[in-house]
């Protein structure tokens, strides 16, 4: 929910650029804003899963280390790669869905009734 809150306000910002408003929205038949919004969303999405994968799985090991390391003399790590490889794609198709609303109402925006809200 907040990617698609964080793209709608990016979508009024890119509504009243100054590049949208010399040419206006129509002149660029909304591709180039919609191909911004989309790489933003898929940018964030992309930086945010490695952030996660880079802090939440050495944690993750480190909790369970703490819970169970002392509980028996060894410890072995098994991540799950394939499911965590299964997952990329389907994190990667919802950003993209999450972007489509907010990309498509930015072309509908007018630049002079970007500026008014």
């Amino acid at each position: 929910m907040r990617i698609t809150s964080g793209l709608a306000c990016r979508a009024v910002r890119i509504a009243v650029s100054p590049s949208v408003a010399v040419t206006g929205p129509n002149a660029t038949n909304g591709g180039v804003i919609r191909t911004e919004i989309v790489i933003e969303a898929l940018t964030l999405t992309i930086v945010g899963t490695l952030v996660g994968l880079l802090v939440g799985l050495p944690l993750g090991i480190a909790g369970v280390k703490a819970q169970i390391g002392g509980m028996t003399n060894q410890f072995t790590t098994q991540l799950p790669w394939t499911q965590i490889g299964a997952l990329i794609p389907v994190i990667l198709i919802a950003a993209l869905l999450a972007a489509v609303i907010p990309a498509r109402n930015a072309t509908r925006i007018q630049p002079a009734q970007g500026l008014t809200s």
